[in-house]
């Protein structure tokens, strides 16, 4: 079908070269200070931080060094599979790989992959709000609104839900075989959704849910458009069967693959979600209660709010034609509806549609945050934001630039609780590491080992610090944790009595490390592990010592240990 007159061109080489600079400018703000110090600042502030920098970083070493054992990480020695214990992150991955190569450093690697996935994020919004709009400026304010949306800013310290820009791609791809449902484009939604699924597990089956709302809504009486849509879930079971069935066994090696998720232990979206938000206007007017904090920030904002209520007033912008394939006023309503069965879905099973869709989607029952379903809700409220937004920056250059501000300072998170925002925090890795790293191969073991279960988060810190030597731990943190882990994280701390070596020795341990700062809190406790040397000095050389830390190789067994 060729396309009518009235609709928008393309984007000239001049669009881009705008978009991507105030996108990277915009992003550079907010996530102020990540790009100046790329290699150093991170969300070292929290284990969930840093198990996704050590795990973008493995990623990348392990496609540089030995892609084949990418699922075998380093860390709960002697398991293989390991990464598959929780988020592979390989598109994550994927992004932050030219840091990586570069500098060997895994929170550049990290930071890069969050930054790009951002810009990513602002430019696909843009192509799918234009497209919708037939306005550039209403689609650049829709992808600042979308991509520093307040679901986004709560969930810094998780690499995989950062990765959002696979949300507008899946519905720009669906918009445009829709317009024209040919094989090529059937390929290309197909691609996306994959792409979705190998970013975030949640983000592959909820971004599937939201395209079938899509498909359903926007449907077209043309057999095509259905076979198109039928090819391009098919595209995308083949593209990703390849990375899950390995995935998937090595989760159920672990025998902790967890059951269909009952309802009652369902985390569902409620009212409080909907009105809170980590931004810092936003937390000025509605203050957040810490530590009771709700299970996801899904406030929309006072800018998007207002520009919603413009959309619906109706109404068209002068010298804005309709799109090729979609009317202005079915577009706008379809995306309404689309977020309201989003939101109602969002809320659980207790609803009644959530649990429907558990028995209709394979893999849904698995989920257990039917509250991130929040960003297709932050998704659809920005398109429909988009046809407000033109009605104030049609021909007035100066609005969209006072807009764009608006927009910036409103989604701006600076200066919060160091659960939300951007906290970034420097944590340079002890010098032990380094030495390490120069040693030949062997298992290492870090002390102290947390082993109470709401400490064990903890075990993330030698597995950031392993990114500098990538030898195998025997600690470990993810979410399923193996059995013989947890039976061994206690006793393990007697180390190096005699008594701990035959535990030691059943798991080859060569190199041991001892972060003193874990010690020295409490006098006793140091004093006891030092009254540990003397007996064992036959056994264990030291290495390396400093005000930091202890490095040990194990150089010989006592008869007992091989028992």
């Amino acid at each position: 079908m060729p396309t009518p007159s009235t609709s928008l061109a393309p984007p000239s080489w001049r669009e881009w070269l705008l978009v991507i600079f105030f996108g990277v400018a915009i992003t550079t703000f907010i996530t102020w200070p990540m790009v100046p110090h790329l290699g150093s600042v991170g969300r070292l502030d929290s284990g969930d931080g840093r198990l996704s920098i050590w795990n973008i970083g493995w990623v990348d070493h392990a496609i540089l060094t030995d892609p084949a054992h990418l699922l075998d990480a380093n860390i709960f020695w002697p398991h293989r599979g390991t990464l598959a214990y929780s988020e592979m992150n390989l598109v994550a991955g994927v992004l932050g790989l030219p840091a990586y190569a570069f500098t060997h450093n895994a929170v550049a690697a990290h930071n890069l992959a969050v930054l790009t996935a951002l810009l990513l994020s602002m430019i696909c919004t843009w192509l799918l709000v234009r497209r919708l709009t037939q306005s550039s400026g209403a689609g650049f304010v829709s992808a600042i609104l979308f991509t520093f949306c307040s679901y986004m800013q709560g969930h810094t310290a998780h690499v995989q839900l950062l990765m959002i820009f696979v949300v507008p791609l899946v519905m720009l791809a669906f918009h445009w075989l829709r317009e024209r449902p040919t094989a090529w484009r059937s390929m290309l939604l197909g691609g996306a959704l994959a792409t979705a699924g190998l970013a975030c597990g949640y983000y592959g089956i909820y971004g599937g849910l939201l395209l079938g709302f899509a498909a359903v809504v926007f449907a077209k009486k043309d057999w095509r458009y259905w076979l198109a849509l039928v090819g391009a879930a098919a595209t995308a079971v083949v593209l990703v069967v390849p990375f899950v069935l390995p995935y998937q066994r090595a989760r159920e090696a672990t025998g902790a693959e967890p059951d269909r998720t009952s309802p009652d232990q369902q985390i569902s979206a409620n009212f409080e979600d909907y009105t809170s938000s980590p931004t810092a206007l936003e937390n000025t007017l509605v203050p957040i209660h810490w530590p009771d904090f709700p299970h996801e920030f899904l406030s929309p904002g006072p800018v998007l709010l207002g520009l919603l209520v413009l959309a619906m007033a109706g109404g068209r912008s002068r010298g804005i034609g309709r799109p090729a394939d979609l009317s202005d006023q079915r577009a706008r309503w379809g995306y309404l509806a689309i977020t309201a069965l989003v939101v109602w879905a969002s809320f659980g099973p207790s609803l009644g549609l959530y649990a429907l869709l558990m028995d209709v989607i394979p893999g849904m029952s698995y989920l257990r945050a039917p509250c991130r379903l929040g960003v297709d809700v932050a998704l659809g409220l920005a398109v429909v934001g988009g046809f407000g937004a033109r009605r104030l920056v049609a021909g007035r250059v100066w609005v969209l630039v006072v807009l764009m501000i608006v927009c910036s300072v409103d989604r701006f998170a600076g200066g919060l609780n160091p659960f939300v925002g951007w906290p970034l925090a420097a944590e340079p890795i002890p010098k032990v590491y380094r030495v390490l790293a120069t040693l030949p191969q062997g298992v290492v073991v870090d002390f102290f080992f947390p082993y109470v279960r709401n400490d064990l988060h903890r075990h993330t810190r030698p597995m950031y610090y392993s990114t500098a030597d990538w030898m195998p731990r025997v600690n470990g943190y993810s979410d399923i944790l193996p059995q013989d882990f947890l039976d061994l994280a206690a006793p393990i701390n007697d180390f190096p009595a005699l008594s701990s070596f035959p535990l030691m020795h059943r798991y080859n341990v060569r190199y041991v490390v001892w972060r003193l700062v874990d010690y020295k809190r409490d006098t006793a406790t140091f004093d006891a592990l030092v009254s540990r040397f003397p007996p064992a000095a036959p056994y264990i050389r030291p290495i390396y010592k400093d005000d930091e830390a202890w490095l040990y190789e194990i150089v010989a067994w006592p008869p007992e240990a091989k028992r």
